[in-house]
């Protein structure tokens, strides 16, 4: 007997008898389901089953990469310069951003593959299509067959598009550079507080009201001035971000700046010998490269009889060579820099561990030993989201080489579920404060809510909302499987809201949904009160519907899960299309039954947001007058870590 692992599927091709593990897409699988007679297993189902064991295994890898002394020296004391940041902690893998490297989504193939072949006593695995690099790994353990072609998990040729990013990225940085000279030069001055920004999409020129406007401290920072303290935005040029907008020219995008005084470009404490050096270092790639031609690095990857090597080592070396760690060691020299002529006495962020605030926290302190340093958690996390999640004893701490990941003096948390997450994470619980975030700041709770009364305008149709994040291969399966159950469903109108960066609409591959799905752009709150029920995968629109008392409804992919329902169970999940469909037909004969109650809405909201009062900034601008005022009473509530900076 053998296992089938499905990928691909053909609907002439005969499956063979045995076990079958589908890792199809959703109307694929609905339609093969129905017919196969064999014990059929869903991808998405088994793999909920063992998210948090593969979870701390992928957190223990990663940390382990870095860590594990290898002729006594670990990666971090190897790739280690004099003078600047650890390029490790710039790296994409000890970012583990589970959206853009699909490393962890692979692990979690791995071990449901792994699982089922152990429940079934089965030696043999046939894999029809999928990745090469899990066919790899599950090879070091069983017999594995392919039928059809295989795709590569990482790019194919991973080696040239690495060094074309990296040349690339270099004259990019080099030309924008030309062009900055046109700006005035920064005058150095004391300020108090420093918010680090990026122009223009998280801080922009308001058109309509002629003022600065920044899409996640928001009023923060007006309040902080209200009383008296100088506040500046620190912006790293970052315009490309704006797909839908790529063709703008940097002379265009830098009129506004010139309008606000407070606004200081980072980019304009380089220097064109600082962007040539960055990007003709290779010395953190040498230096790795050396380094995993040790024996014990390889033994690193191996884990319960599985060699992990081959879903990590592309990853890896790519990182090494592409233009990422010349970008962050960059921002850090002009951080660095900066700080060292503004000297405020507090930086503030809102990526908590992302690289950028990493940048943040390591050329700040290297600039003004006596900042300190605040992070606002931007978005609510899960657990699984693991571009939060730390190690606390090998990376926040920094063992066993004391080189410890660049972090905040303090956290300002969204909710408890958040707190939890950076107390785990190894951050001083003392240093963690309930406030919630000034991003979220217009969010307000609705106390009456009543599903049956939802629709005025026609109470008869049922108005779904689909809501995408970042990364269209988890979001495909969404729009694919309620495109597919809302087939023969009468009266349902499905609309589409797109992640502003990600227009899933504008691929070629909508084209066949578009005639059952409507894309929508406008305001957020304008598409949820026409809203009657709510899908999606993983994005934070999700928590704000639900504590205004719309039902949510989550659709678990077939990798990472990354939203808070995860950790805060109180919607249903759906793991295949026929689920849908029966619900669906439920939903649009009885909505009542899916009203959300007061309690779990509350409970939502302490969770996620803390209070949904309009009070975030108030209690985030009342913390950091205190740190303004009183410095000794820092040193002493905030501990060792603060005090190494002041």
């Amino acid at each position: 007997m053998q296992l089938t692992v499905l990928y691909s599927y053909c609907e002439d091709a005969e499956l063979p008898e045995g076990p079958i593990l589908s890792f199809l897409r959703p109307s694929e699988e609905d339609a093969l389901s129905n017919v196969a007679g064999a014990v059929f297993y869903c991808g998405r189902e088994e793999i909920d089953r063992i998210r948090e064991q593969v979870r701390k295994r992928y957190i223990d890898i990663v940390a382990r990469i870095s860590s594990t002394p290898c002729k006594r020296r670990t990666l971090r004391q190897a790739l280690a310069c004099p003078g600047q940041g650890n390029p490790w902690w710039y790296h994409k893998v000890s970012q583990r951003d589970p959206g853009r490297d699909r490393t962890f989504d692979a692990m979690l193939h791995i071990s449901t593959i792994i699982g089922i072949a152990e429940k079934h006593a089965i030696n043999r695995i046939v894999f029809y299509g999928g990745n090469k690099e899990i066919k790899d790994v599950v090879s070091s353990k069983y017999q594995v067959h392919v039928v059809g072609s295989q795709q590569t998990l990482f790019y194919s040729n991973y080696v040239l598009r690495a060094l074309a990013s990296r040349v690339l990225q270099a004259l990019r940085s080099l030309k924008d550079q030309i062009i900055l000279f046109s700006m005035p030069r920064v005058k150095d001055s004391s300020c108090d507080v420093l918010f680090q920004g990026f122009w223009d999409w998280s801080v922009e020129h308001d058109v309509v009201n002629q003022c600065p406007k920044d899409h996640y401290f928001k009023s923060l920072i007006t309040k902080i001035t209200a009383n008296g303290k100088k506040c500046g935005w620190l912006l790293w040029l970052d315009y490309k971000r704006k797909p839908q907008e790529y063709k703008r020219r940097l002379s265009d995008v830098l009129i506004p700046i010139r309008k606000h005084k407070e606004f200081i470009l980072a980019q304009k404490y380089l220097r064109f010998r600082d962007i040539a050096c960055a990007y003709l270092d290779m010395r953190p790639l040498v230096r790795y490269m050396r380094f995993s031609m040790h024996p014990e690095f390889r033994e690193i990857f191996k884990y319960e009889s599985l060699d992990y090597l081959p879903i990590f080592r592309k990853s890896l070396f790519y990182y090494f060579l592409n233009g990422m760690l010349p970008q962050f060691s960059l921002m850090e020299t002009s951080y660095k820099r900066a700080f060292a002529g503004l000297k405020p006495r507090v930086g503030m962020t809102f990526l908590e561990f992302f690289p950028q605030a990493r940048a943040f926290y390591e050329g700040g302190r290297r600039g003004c030993r006596e900042s300190s340093f605040a992070a606002m958690q931007h978005a609510s996390y899960g657990r699984e989201k693991t571009l939060g999640i730390v190690d606390a004893d090998r990376e926040f701490n920094g063992h066993p080489d004391n080189i410890a990941l660049p972090a905040p003096d303090v956290i300002f948390a969204m909710g408890e579920l958040g707190k939890e997450i950076f107390t785990e994470d190894g951050f001083p619980e003392s240093r963690i404060f309930l406030t919630g975030s000034s991003r979220y700041e217009s969010l307000v709770k609705e106390t009456t809510f009543n599903i049956e009364n939802r629709n005025e305008v026609d109470p008869h149709d049922t108005n779904i909302l689909l809501v995408t994040t970042l990364g269209f291969p988890l979001e495909w399966e969404l729009v694919d499987a309620v495109s597919t159950a809302c087939r023969g469903l009468p009266n349902v109108r499905i609309r589409l809201r797109s992640h502003p960066f990600e227009k899933i609409e504008n691929q070629p591959c909508f084209k066949k949904y578009s005639h059952i799905i409507e894309p929508t752009s406008g305001p957020l709150d304008q598409d949820l009160m026409k809203a009657d029920l709510l899908l999606f995968t993983y994005s934070t629109v999700a928590e704000e519907a639900y504590i205004r008392g719309i039902p949510v409804w989550q659709w678990i992919p077939l990798g990472f899960n990354g939203s808070v329902f995860r950790d805060i169970p109180v919607v249903p999940k759906l793991y295949n299309v026929n689920e849908l469909r029966e619900l669906l037909a439920v939903f649009t004969k009885n909505r009542g039954a899916f009203q959300v109650t007061m309690s779990n809405r509350d409970m939502v909201e302490k969770r996620c947001f803390y209070k949904a009062d309009q009070s975030s900034s108030i209690r985030i601008a009342d913390h950091l007058m205190c740190i303004l005022s009183d410095r000794e009473c820092i040193t002493s509530r905030y501990g060792h870590h603060i005090n190494r900076c002041i």
